[in-house]
C-alpha cells in the first residue's frame, strides 16, 4: 500500500513548480472577444491576420459560437491560444462578450468584430496611447474602399442621427463614444461598470459602455497610429427586425440615467477642451498677420460663460480648429 506524501516532501518540490502568476498584474496584455454569427470563413481572415501580425501583446482570444456552427479554421503560425465558447442558445452582443470577459486576467479586454482586418499590428500602439489614465480607446477606423469610418462619434441625439444621415462628418477628434468593431477597455474599468449592459440587444451597447467608463473617471481615447478595416455589413439598413431592434436600443438609452449624466458632463467639458486646443494651436504655430486665426472674441462659445453648448455647437468648434490647423499648417 503506498503511503501519502509528506506534507514537508511536497513542500520542498513546490519551488521546483512553475507558478503562473494572473496575467492581469503583466501590463500591457490583451485578451481578444470575438463573437461568431456563422462568420466561420470571416473569423479566420482576422485569426490569418493576427498570425502574419503577431501581436506582441495579445496574449489569448476568446472565440464565441452563438449560433450551432463548427469551429472555424485555424490558420498556420498563430501562436495564440484561443478559448472556444459555444452558446447553447443565441445571445446579444453584451451578454456574449461579458461571459467571454470570465476568461480575461490580462489587463485590456479587446472587443473586436469578425470582418477587422489590419496589415500591422494595433494592439501595441493602443496601450502606447492608453497609457496609465485611459480606460478605453480605439483604433482609426477605415471603410475597405479606404475612406475613414464614422467610428468615433459625439452624443447621440435625435439630432445628431438626422445630420449625420444627410451629410456625414468627419470624425471627432474628442469622441464621445466609440462604435463597438474594435473597443479596447482596461479590465478595472471594465469590472467597475460591470461590463456592457445587457438590456440593449443589438445597438447602444458600445455607447452605453463608453458613457458609464467616462462617467467612472476614466478618460476614452482615440489613436491615429492604430488603424484597423471594417467591412461593413449594417443589416439593420436592409432587415426591418435590426432597424425595430435599434430603435428600441435608442429609446431605452434616452431614458437612461447614463445618458443624461453624461450629456451634462460633456457639456461642461466642451468649452474647457475647444479653448485648450486652441492654444495648444497657437503654441505650436506662429501667426499670420494677414490671416488671423480664430480668437475667442470671434468664437463666443469657446468663451468661459458658454458652458451651456450644446452638442452640435462642440462639433461646430471642432471643425473650426480643423480649419485652423489646414490655415496655419506647420
Amino acid at each position: 500500500m503506498n503511503k501519502p506524501l509528506s506534507n514537508t516532501f511536497l513542500g520542498s518540490l513546490l519551488p521546483l513548480l512553475p507558478l503562473r502568476r494572473p496575467l492581469i498584474h503583466e501590463d500591457g496584455l490583451v485578451t481578444l472577444s470575438v463573437i461568431s454569427h456563422g462568420h466561420g470563413d470571416v473569423i479566420t481572415g482576422l485569426l490569418e491576420d493576427i498570425a502574419r501580425c503577431k501581436p506582441k501583446r495579445l496574449a489569448q482570444i476568446v472565440i464565441t459560437l452563438n449560433l450551432s456552427e463548427s469551429r472555424p479554421e485555424v490558420p498556420l503560425g498563430l501562436d495564440v491560444p484561443i478559448h472556444w465558447c459555444a452558446n447553447p442558445y443565441p445571445k446579444g452582443f453584451g451578454a456574449n462578450h461579458n461571459a467571454a470577459f470570465r476568461y480575461c486576467d490580462t489587463e485590456w479586454f479587446a472587443v473586436v468584430n469578425p470582418d477587422i482586418r489590419f496589415d500591422k499590428d494595433p494592439f501595441d500602439p493602443l496601450v502606447v496611447h492608453a497609457g496609465d489614465d485611459f480606460g478605453l480607446v480605439g483604433p482609426r477606423v477605415l471603410e475597405s474602399d479606404g475612406r475613414v469610418a464614422d467610428a468615433a462619434r459625439g452624443l447621440i441625439t435625435p439630432w445628431e442621427i438626422i445630420a449625420r444621415r444627410i451629410k456625414p462628418r468627419s470624425p471627432l477628434r474628442y469622441p464621445a463614444w466609440m462604435a463597438g468593431m474594435f473597443l479596447m477597455v482596461r479590465s478595472e474599468a471594465y469590472k467597475g461598470v460591470g461590463g456592457f449592459d445587457e438590456r440593449y440587444h443589438l445597438y447602444c451597447e458600445d455607447f452605453d459602455l463608453c458613457a458609464r467608463v467616462r462617467l467612472l473617471g476614466w478618460p476614452i481615447g482615440l489613436s491615429d497610429d492604430a488603424r484597423v478595416v471594417h467591412d461593413a455589413r449594417r443589416a439593420s439598413h436592409d432587415s426591418p427586425r435590426h432597424l425595430f431592434w435599434h430603435v428600441c436600443s435608442l429609446v431605452m438609452m434616452w431614458g437612461s440615467r447614463s445618458w443624461w449624466r453624461y450629456r451634462r458632463l460633456l457639456r461642461r467639458e466642451a468649452p474647457n477642451r475647444v479653448t485648450k486646443t486652441l492654444k495648444g494651436i497657437s503654441a505650436q504655430r506662429p501667426i499670420d498677420e494677414s490671416i488671423s486665426p480664430i480668437t475667442a472674441n470671434q468664437a463666443p462659445i469657446y468663451k468661459p460663460a458658454a458652458w451651456r453648448v450644446s452638442n452640435k455647437q462642440a462639433h461646430r468648434a471642432e471643425q473650426s480648429v480643423n480649419q485652423a490647423q489646414e490655415t496655419h499648417p506647420q
